[in-house]
């Protein structure tokens, strides 16, 4: 089932998500990629774009082609809207490699009020079992750190057929 953040509250994913926040981890990517390849890209291809906030950075260097599960997402946010979060994270099974995010909305929409619940399971798969996953279809892999905020780093996975 898909997550209500990216169906039905998509109006609202802008107040949630700004495209401002994403400067970092936009710049972070496009290191990455333009270090790992050579002639050096004009083109990117993004899978799982969303509201397309790193791509309104990768635009200003690259031609870019987004797309997203959620056709909603790469539409234009709706305004005169307003929205609070409350997000908490736990881990209903630590043996296996998932944990779940609830997140609680009130949300403003003109004068109207209401508070919608939407839950999201996350967390597929360990950074060693990505690594071993693309090794094995043949790409070399390359780990660099993806800044989130001040405090947390992901991961970018700049992959490289020999």
């Amino acid at each position: 089932m898909q997550p209500l953040l990216y169906g039905d509250l998509v109006p609202w994913y802008h107040l949630l998500d700004p495209v401002a926040d994403h400067l970092e981890e936009a710049t972070a990517y496009q290191e990455a990629l333009e270090r790992a390849a050579t002639p050096r890209p004009e083109t990117l291809l993004e899978l799982g774009a969303g509201a397309g906030n790193n791509a309104f950075f990768f635009k200003r260097r690259f031609c870019c082609t987004l797309t997203d599960l959620s056709e909603a997402m790469l539409g234009s946010p709706a305004r005169g809207r307003g929205l609070r979060c409350l997000e908490w994270a736990w881990d209903p099974d630590p043996g296996d490699d998932r944990y779940t995010v609830d997140y609680a909305f009130p949300l403003r929409d003109g004068v109207e009020m209401k508070a919608v619940h939407d839950q999201h399971v996350e967390g597929l798969f360990t950074r060693c079992t990505w690594e071993g996953v693309l090794a094995a279809v043949g790409y070399q892999v390359e780990v660099k750190p993806r800044p989130f905020d001040d405090e947390q780093t992901g991961t970018i996975f700049v992959c490289r057929r020999p």
